[in-house]
C-alpha cells in the first residue's frame, strides 16, 4: 500500500463535511487511520501495531454508534455505578474485532479495494450495526482444564 497517505488538509476538509453525521465523521477518521498507518505498517513492531489497533478500535466502534444488545436480559444485567456491566462476572464481546479488521485491511491484498475509496470503505466496513454479546465469565483454570481434556 504505497502512496496511500491522506493529507492533513483533505482529512480536515472531510471532517468538516461530515459534521452533521457523526457516524460518517468517525468512519472517515477510521478510513484515514487505515490509509495513513498502512504507509509505515511493515516497519512497526508488534506493540506499535497493537496500539494502532486500539486507535482504530476507538474510531470504528464510535462509528457504529447504534450498538444494540442481543436481548433485554443482557440490557438489564446488573451494572456498576458507571453503568458498566460487572466484568468480573460477565465479558462483553464485539462480533467484529477492530484488531482483526485493521490487520485485514492492511495486510490482505483482497481487502485493498475497501481502502481505495471512502464510499467503498463506509458501505462495507462501517455500515453494519454490530451486536454486543455478553456471556458469563468462566474462570481461566476451568477453561484451561477443559481444553486439556479435549
Amino acid at each position: 500500500m504505497n502512496n496511500f497517505l491522506i493529507s492533513t488538509e483533505e482529512h480536515l476538509d472531510k471532517k468538516l463535511k461530515y459534521l452533521d453525521d457523526m457516524h460518517k465523521y468517525q468512519a472517515w477518521n477510521a478510513f484515514v487511520h487505515v490509509r495513513n498507518i498502512s504507509t509505515i505498517w511493515e516497519n512497526l513492531n508488534k506493540s506499535a501495531k497493537t496500539m494502532e489497533c486500539h486507535n482504530f478500535y476507538d474510531y470504528y466502534f464510535r462509528a457504529n454508534s447504534n450498538l444494540q444488545f442481543i436481548s433485554s436480559e443482557v440490557a438489564l444485567l446488573p451494572r456498576n455505578r458507571s453503568g458498566n456491566i460487572d466484568k468480573k462476572k460477565f465479558t462483553v464481546d464485539h462480533p467484529k474485532s477492530a484488531r482483526f479488521m485493521l490487520y485485514t485491511l492492511i495486510e490482505w491484498p483482497e481487502a485493498k479495494p475497501l481502502t481505495e475509496k471512502f464510499e467503498m470503505f463506509y458501505e462495507n466496513a462501517c455500515s453494519d450495526i454490530p451486536l454486543i454479546g455478553v456471556i458469563v465469565r468462566i474462570p481461566d483454570k476451568l477453561v484451561n482444564n477443559e481444553c486439556s481434556n479435549l
